[in-house]
């Protein structure tokens, strides 16, 4: 329970008293009585406190709310995975041997296979949810974590590491302050190293998503990685 002092306020809590500033002891604001007297100042008190619990009990409420928004956000992507992966899945009902095409959707969709999703391939395709790891892994187009918004591949075969692959690769690294198969901080970018495009005559070659960039140099990679910021 809250208290106020006023200077002059007798035992009887009766009485005229000298005008005086309370001042509250869990807040420490001042409170000035309209008139000089005990029940006066209580009053105003009174009427403090109230305003004081309701900024409270407002901040309370606020408070948790944000506790319960990572799990509200959490319930809600769930069923955005949910209601989209449905429409795909709908697209091959009742067709056989459609596992690759699936996750190849699933993929372009959400950028990777998530969890989620996979678990509901799994009763789609009325197979473990290992199977579909054990496909999905093995081939290297398939991502079991977000990815960045572009996808950074540097080529390393033998003729782009002759004409300076290497020097290339180590830019992109500086540029976007990540490793070879890491992801920016923003999800922005995605960096990979590749050993052979097949553009053997460009090289060195650059790839950002589908678009192909060959005989780069160090100052040509930094200019194109400025065009995605």
């Amino acid at each position: 329970m809250r208290s106020f002092k006023a200077a002059g306020e007798g035992a009887d809590g009766a009485g005229l008293k000298p005008c005086t500033t309370l001042r509250c002891t869990a807040c420490f604001s001042r409170i000035q009585p309209t008139f000089c007297t005990v029940n006066s100042r209580r009053s105003a008190v009174g009427s403090h406190e109230s305003r004081v619990d309701s900024r409270e009990s407002a901040s309370l409420t606020v408070k948790a709310f944000f506790a319960k928004l990572p799990n509200q956000l959490c319930k809600l992507t769930v069923n955005i995975v949910q209601g989209e992966l449905a429409e795909i899945l709908a697209e091959y009902k009742g067709e056989k041997g459609a596992l690759i095409p699936i996750l190849q959707k699933v993929q372009e969709k959400f950028g990777y296979l998530p969890e989620k999703a996979v678990s509901e391939i799994a009763k789609f395709s009325r197979m473990s949810e290992s199977e579909i790891f054990g496909v999905a892994s093995f081939y290297a187009q398939f991502y079991f974590a977000r990815r960045g918004e572009h996808t950074v591949k540097v080529c390393l075969g033998t003729a782009c590491h002759v004409r300076g692959g290497e020097r290339i690769l180590d830019e992109v690294k500086r540029e976007l302050g990540i490793e070879s198969g890491g992801t920016t901080e923003d999800y922005k970018f995605s960096l990979e190293r590749v050993a052979c495009f097949g553009s053997c005559a460009l090289a060195p070659v650059m790839v950002i998503d589908k678009n192909v960039y060959g005989r780069m140099t160090i100052a040509k990679a930094k200019d194109i990685l400025a065009e995605y910021h």
